[in-house]
């Protein structure tokens, strides 16, 4: 292995050699034909057009990329943009409080409630998906639930609804809220914390 000089102090620094090419290019491999390769075929069809059977012909043009500022596609681009908000402050209000319990709880059960956490992991997204289906629609576990307590007399559509969609996102995405801020949160000093206390900070 050769090596060259570093920074200021010229501390020799080892370059990789051969065998840690040959370690690294499995995991090179994968990445130029599930993520490069994938990304190269969809850029090229994007300037491609479709015969009346929906086959991919390769006739260059500007059309599609024009047809992003079609307003129907613009339509579709704001209400995205606004369920992605709509998710994503209702996970950091979820989140929060949930990743800060877990990271001040003692070790036993900090460690179980990350495997609740945790667990949603287990199971295919599919099937999650499908889970709420059951539970939302019209004869679903929550409309039928609601009936037995009175609480409604006609069943609700809560199926494809903007309520259900941004709820099937927070549920997605919640645990990718949780444990990050878990992670920085474990690492916050306790001292801190009680010195903001004697400072006159309160809870919040």
């Amino acid at each position: 292995m050769s090596t060259i000089p570093t920074d200021s102090n010229d501390v020799p620094r080892k370059q990789p050699g051969w065998l840690a090419w040959v370690l690294l290019s499995p995991l090179l491999v994968w990445m130029l034909a599930f993520i490069l390769i994938p990304i190269a075929i969809v850029f090229v069809y994007s300037f491609c057009q479709r015969d009346d059977v929906g086959r991919v012909v390769f006739d260059f043009t500007f059309t599609n990329y024009g047809r992003v500022f079609d307003a129907t596609y613009l339509m579709i681009f704001v209400r995205s943009v606004g369920y992605a908000a709509l998710t994503t402050v209702a996970c950091i209000i979820l989140g929060y409080p949930m990743a800060y319990t877990i990271a001040r709880s003692p070790e036993l059960w900090r460690q179980r409630l990350l495997m609740l956490v945790m667990i949603p992991f287990w199971t295919s997204f599919l099937v999650r998906t499908y889970a709420w289906i059951t539970i939302l629609k019209r004869e679903g576990l929550l409309n039928a639930v609601l009936s037995y307590v009175q609480v409604i007399t006609n069943p609700l559509d809560l199926m494809y609804t903007p309520f259900a969609v941004v709820l099937g996102l927070v549920y997605a995405y919640l645990p990718f809220m949780i444990l990050p801020i878990y992670t920085s949160a474990e690492k916050l000093d306790q001292s801190v914390i009680e010195a903001a206390h004697d400072l006159g900070a309160g809870p919040l």
